[in-house]
């Protein structure tokens, strides 16, 4: 199984896109929406600011390809869809994405509050990027024109003083965060990490059976190609010397192919290729992403896969865990013998739970069910789920000690630090929020998400 870094749920989702997005704040350029005021520091942010944020959601919602109702981000009956979020109250996606962003900026007001109370400020060298960074958009984007870039940005809310404040107020925001919690967390204790460990993610091992056919290399005639084993001679054709019929060319000699050894044919004709098929290995045909390709299983071969699945799972239900791990590793030993070479991770897997996989389409249906089914699950019990993709016989186990720091599971954890530090981050800033201010006036005179600009880049 692999998986990709995918969604969370829609609001986490604008929490960590708008944090690692653009920030900006007050500005002679743009009229201010939000104020805090407390303590003899006042800090503010533009109307322009969330115009951008606005528009950079927008983007990221079309990039994404995200739908409702058969409509997509980029058109305007997305918008008017009503949905519950949460199970909350109906709401149009415009009313929904608006209103939360507007939550995320006044964090954002927060976090500039909380960067002046204590007397923090930005290197030299933070400010010279900066300053670097935007030179470099001017030359790419704009010909090195600012009237140019300013046009470009005008569909965003901002032009490019209001970008660079914007660009200036992250780099506070990651200072400050780094002050509270420490490079890469750092600083928080790993009691806080093993909880926000236990109430985010299963762990998991899988023996998997899946509903369809991997797609081999072929040769001319159609028929798979075996090859030797990577520890034998990498890449090259295994033939069947022991049955096959060699062909000459005009002085007698044994044809050879690119690598230099003798072609065998299965018969005197000498027209198909003579593999040695119960010691060679097929060649699986991934995309260029490194995703196998796949082809259709027919109604008797899926039936035969349902009796085989059920029929494994009542083996290996009662097994230890143990045990059970040695069945998987059986199972990669089958796989591998077709020429599939998925990974085994020493630790098993881990998902989140606080992800909404089929946001991310429909391949990435069966994560959810995967998830679905682990948190009915206690700890040693085996369950089968049916998916999309095949059948997952899985044990679910405790999460090892310390899990997110383990070098073999980096690949479940590449945002735990990231994501644990955002969400203390937040609730720290949500006890500032009743001091905040907004100007409802300046507040209605922002356009509906149908008439935001698509902001893929700034």
């Amino acid at each position: 199984m692999k998986v990709k870094s995918l969604l969370r749920s829609a609001t986490l989702l604008l929490a960590l896109l708008l944090c690692l997005s653009l920030l900006g704040g007050c500005s002679s350029k743009g009229k201010t929406l939000m104020t805090l005021e407390k303590d003899g520091i006042s800090v503010s942010l533009s109307v322009n600011t969330y115009e951008l944020m606005l528009s950079r959601i927008k983007g990221t919602l079309c990039f994404l390809k995200t739908s409702a109702g058969g409509y997509t981000a980029d058109q305007d009956k997305f918008w008017d869809y009503l949905e519950s979020m949460d199970g909350g109250e109906m709401q149009t996606l415009d009313a929904f994405y608006r209103k939360t962003v507007l939550e995320n900026c006044k964090t954002y007001l927060v976090a500039l509050y909380l960067f002046e109370q204590k007397g923090l400020s930005l290197p030299a060298s933070t400010v010279e990027k900066i300053d670097d960074d935007l030179n470099e958009l001017l030359l790419t984007d704009a010909d090195g024109s600012k009237n140019k870039l300013n046009q470009i940005l005008s569909a965003y809310g901002v032009n490019y003083d209001l970008l660079r404040e914007a660009y200036l107020m992250t780099a506070k925001m990651e200072l400050l965060q780094k002050e509270l919690y420490g490079e890469n967390a750092s600083m928080i204790g790993d009691n806080v990490k093993t909880e926000y460990l236990n109430e985010n993610y299963v762990h998991f091992h899988q023996y998997f059976l899946e509903t369809y056919h991997y797609r081999f290399e072929l040769d001319a005639n159609g028929d798979t190609v075996y090859y030797y084993t990577e520890g034998e001679k990498k890449g090259d054709i295994y033939y069947d010397v022991h049955t096959g019929f060699t062909k000459t060319d005009s002085e007698g000699k044994d044809l050879t192919d690119k690598n230099g050894d003798v072609i065998y044919y299965t018969d005197a004709s000498c027209k198909k290729i003579a593999y040695n098929t119960t010691h060679g290995f097929p060649q699986a045909v991934t995309s260029k992403d490194g995703v196998y390709q796949t082809v259709p299983m027919t109604q008797t071969e899926l039936d035969f896969v349902k009796a085989t699945a059920q029929a494994t799972f009542e083996s290996l239900q009662s097994l230890s865990a143990e045990d059970f791990e040695a069945e998987i590793e059986k199972r990669q030993e089958e796989l591998t013998k077709k020429g599939i070479r998925n990974e085994l991770y020493a630790d098993g897997y881990y998902l989140r739970t606080d992800t909404d996989y089929l946001a991310g389409g429909e391949e990435y249906e069966y994560l959810q069910t995967i998830v679905d089914a682990l948190q009915t699950m206690e700890d040693g019990q085996v369950m089968m789920v049916k998916s999309s993709v095949g059948y997952h016989i899985l044990m679910k186990y405790p999460h090892s000690e310390k899990a997110y720091a383990k070098e073999e599971n980096e690949v479940w954890f590449s945002d735990f630090n990231a994501s644990l530090t955002e969400k203390l981050f937040f609730a720290l800033c949500e006890g500032y929020y009743a001091d905040i201010a907004i100007d409802d006036k300046i507040l209605a005179t922002v356009p509906s998400m149908k008439k935001i600009g698509i902001n893929y880049y700034y």
